[in-house]
């Protein structure tokens, strides 16, 4: 089995037909998608992807953390949307307090309510396309689409609606998105009103929290 695990890391980037006992038995730290017994084993990321990966990563974290909001992981965690159909590993996710209980020590059980993805050449249509409408059809409820790309560089921001599905989100006139996913956005209306509050500090914004 360690030989044919070995055989398959090699054809990276390629749907390779794979049961989910043997995507489980991946060495650690592959990173790994498993839909309709089919895994994707994907090239090392590059360093952009990795920078940008980690910013956000890191800001996400700093802000959901001081104001409790729930947890913040970073690849690779399952997240399995549909049991014994798809398990994605986002680049990002974000679980609400109430919906911790998705997680069961090994995996997410279930959407995340946020999901960050950053595009790599490779990854185009399946961020833009499948995992789109995955994400919206089984209640992921905002989807952020980093493309780092020259000559993209966007940020698309999709909300989900009451019918189940995604519609993008433009910027208000600072450019400026409002965040759904946890309820309220803080620093993204100019701060929440301490002066030395380390998110907004970080921000570049007044905190305005009390």
């Amino acid at each position: 089995m360690t030989h044919e695990i070995a055989d398959r890391i090699d054809r990276r980037e390629q749907p390779i037909a794979m049961s989910y006992a043997a995507y489980l038995a991946l060495p650690e730290l592959t990173r790994a998608e498993w839909v309709d017994g089919e895994t994707i084993i994907f090239m090392p990321p590059n360093i952009v992807h990795q920078t940008l990966t980690t910013f956000l990563t890191t800001f996400i974290y700093l802000y959901v953390d001081f104001f409790k909001l729930g947890k913040v992981l970073a690849a690779p965690v399952e997240m399995r949307l549909v049991k014994g159909h798809i398990s994605r590993e986002p680049d990002i996710l974000f679980v609400q307090h109430e919906h911790l209980h998705r997680f069961d020590g090994l995996r997410l059980e279930g959407p995340a309510d946020l999901v960050v993805e950053v595009v790599s050449p490779e990854s185009v249509q399946r961020d833009q396309e499948r995992k789109y409408s995955e994400y919206a059809q089984y209640g992921v409820s905002e989807y952020w689409l980093v493309d780092p790309r020259p000559g993209k560089q966007t940020l698309t921001v999709y909300q989900r609606n009451a019918a189940g599905q995604y519609e993008g989100t433009a910027p208000d006139g600072q450019g400026v998105f409002i965040r759904r996913c946890w309820g309220g956005s803080g620093w993204m209306e100019g701060g929440c009103g301490r002066s030395r509050c380390r998110v907004c500090y970080s921000a570049g914004r007044r905190c305005r929290r009390r």
